[in-house]
């Protein structure tokens, strides 16, 4: 995959129409991502829940350029929207621990 970002990605998806797709989402969410995560892997998988009706799992797993890891997962019957959902989880949780850290310490005492 083509992109400006130093950062290390790695896509898991079964078939070449699941890895085309996680890359086409993908590449619409590269740029949110790019202030922050070092190493990013993202993993689509399909599966059947209790009723036979057919899912899919997405699991990422992020390394924040400080060290700091995080991983989620996201399941619902369509891919797109299963990629989806876990992307822009993964862009919240980003913005959220980089206003975490930007926020000035209040002095104790």
């Amino acid at each position: 995959m083509e992109h400006g970002i130093d950062m290390q990605i790695q896509i898991h998806a079964d078939g070449g129409d699941t890895f085309e797709q996680v890359e086409k989402v993908l590449q619409y969410y590269l740029p949110a991502l790019d202030d922050g995560i070092e190493r990013f892997r993202i993993d689509v998988q399909p599966l059947r829940d209790e009723l036979g009706n057919r899912l899919y799992r997405c699991e990422i797993q992020a390394t924040l350029v400080r060290g700091e890891p995080f991983d989620l997962e996201e399941t619902q019957a369509d891919l797109v929207l299963t990629i989806t959902r876990a992307l822009d989880r993964t862009a919240r949780t980003l913005r959220r621990r980089q206003a975490t850290r930007s926020m000035p310490r209040s002095a104790s005492g």
